[in-house]
């Protein structure tokens, strides 16, 4: 059995994960790029260039390169990315979701609900519906029309950034409602410079206040009683799919 890498592209941050089993990661890095900006898209082809040598180096030969809502949306950044000769697979918003769905449920099988907050996008699922919203951690926008999520309860998995942000700050990935929105509060009290968040770096800092305000604005129309910050997301089920036969040679 070979190594299997994958590489997803995000409009705030970029990863890359190597395996010969999910469970066990041979390499796996991340790097905040603003994609948003086409100055930054040099970065983009050094970091994937890194990417592809330190996959290399391990034995990885086949795997795949995918991203979310920045390749969907700018014609020229998927152009770009076409133009390094990797394997790309341009996904939808429902499969992204359902990848996501399979990643975290692999890891934990009793969820109802699953809210991916991303750079450009917020990925709501379901085990009988996506929903890909046009906000982000990058993007909040003062009024949004939210899914109609009420009344299924159950466990939510929060997958991304911000998660591992509430997890830091929680000191566990169990959390109650009314835990998480305190610490949602606790770090969207101050206009500044969260001081919750002072072991983070400015940019990270403002990616998870933005992606806080979506979790919070969600809550309203989302009744689960206990979150769960997962450890999977969509690379992880980038790699899953690449391991069941979407993998090219890098």
């Amino acid at each position: 059995m070979r190594p299997i890498g994958v590489i997803k592209i995000g409009t705030s941050h970029t990863a890359m994960l190597a395996a010969l089993e999910l469970s066990a990661p041979l390499i796996r890095r991340g790097r905040l790029i603003d994609l948003r900006d086409p100055s930054t898209w040099n970065t983009l082809t050094q970091t994937m260039t890194e990417y592809t040598r330190l996959m290399e180096d391990l034995g990885v030969h086949f795997g795949v390169v995918s991203g979310g809502e920045a390749l969907r949306e700018n014609g020229l950044l998927r152009q770009h990315i076409q133009d390094l000769r990797l394997p790309f697979w341009p996904v939808s918003p429902i499969l992204e979701g359902r990848l996501t769905w399979l990643a975290v449920r692999s890891e934990i099988p009793d969820i109802s609900t699953i809210i991916d907050v991303g750079g450009g996008s917020t990925e709501v699922v379901t085990e009988q519906a996506v929903y890909s919203l046009a906000v982000g951690a990058t993007r909040v926008p003062q009024e949004m029309q939210w899914p109609p999520l009420g009344g299924r309860g159950g466990t939510t998995a929060l997958v991304g950034g911000t998660a591992s942000a509430l997890e830091m700050l929680a000191g566990e990935p169990v959390i109650s409602r009314e835990r998480l929105l305190s610490l949602l509060n606790s770090i969207l009290l101050d206009d500044g410079e969260p001081i919750v968040l002072k072991n983070l770096n400015a940019a990270r800092q403002r990616l998870v206040v933005g992606g806080s305000r979506v979790i919070r604005a969600l809550l309203e129309v989302l009744d689960s009683p206990r979150f769960v910050m997962a450890h999977r997301g969509f690379l992880e089920g980038l790699w899953l799919a690449a391991s069941l036969g979407k993998a090219r040679r890098l």
